[in-house]
């Protein structure tokens, strides 16, 4: 039979913390394989079209990266339960939430050199509606998914009246490693001319 010792010496002490670190090391590991999703965006682009009617159009970049080495599901993109999907504040009268008429297409192209026949091609789209229901878009090991919120304000005349006027974005993507990534983004609508009242 095995004889053993009530005994501890340093040995054993470094021992023991050695199987603590490399239990420690692999944990970390097996986390680093896990899928995670990295947002990123670039510049907020606006152009006022003169078409049927006047339209000011705010283009919204959003990215997602997968840094793991699982691939990940964007699901859905669903309203914050506090905010709606667009709000339009007027800063000079004590930050007093304004309505205005808006439209919201998801596109997969930004606005281009022509912007009337983009935006037409943008308009055959459905609208955009933050939901419940399923995405459903792989994004796979150290590739992205990139598309552009695309925000028709068809009121232009109307916003010339407002001096100080911003237009806020509130949005949460949900994907199937349970991440949520909150989408906020803010434009200022000042720099609005009064060409196209």
């Amino acid at each position: 039979m095995f004889k053993f010792k009530k005994e501890i010496g340093w040995s054993e002490v470094i021992a023991f913390w050695a199987l603590i670190l490399s239990g420690l090391a692999y944990k970390t590991s097996l986390d680093a394989n896990k899928p995670f999703i990295v947002h990123g965006s670039g510049l907020i682009k606006y152009v006022e079209i003169n078409g049927e009617q006047c339209s000011y159009v705010l283009s919204v970049p959003v990215t997602f990266q997968n840094s793991g080495k699982e691939a990940v599901t964007l699901r859905q993109l669903r309203l914050d339960d506090s905010f709606p999907l667009i709000s339009f504040v007027n800063h000079s009268e004590k930050d007093l939430e304004v309505e205005l008429p808006y439209k919201v297409y998801m596109s997969d192209s930004s606005i281009g050199s022509i912007p009337f026949a983009w935006l037409e091609q943008v308009q055959r789209l459905p609208e955009f509606e933050a939901s419940y229901k399923q995405i459903g878009e792989l994004i796979r090991p150290s590739d992205s998914l990139s598309f552009y919120l695309v925000i028709v304000i068809d009121s232009k005349p109307e916003l010339v009246n407002y001096k100080d006027l911003s237009a806020y974005l509130t949005l949460n993507a949900r994907f199937s490693n349970d991440q949520v990534i909150p989408l906020n983004a803010a434009v200022e609508l000042e720099s609005i001319g009064a060409k196209c009242s």
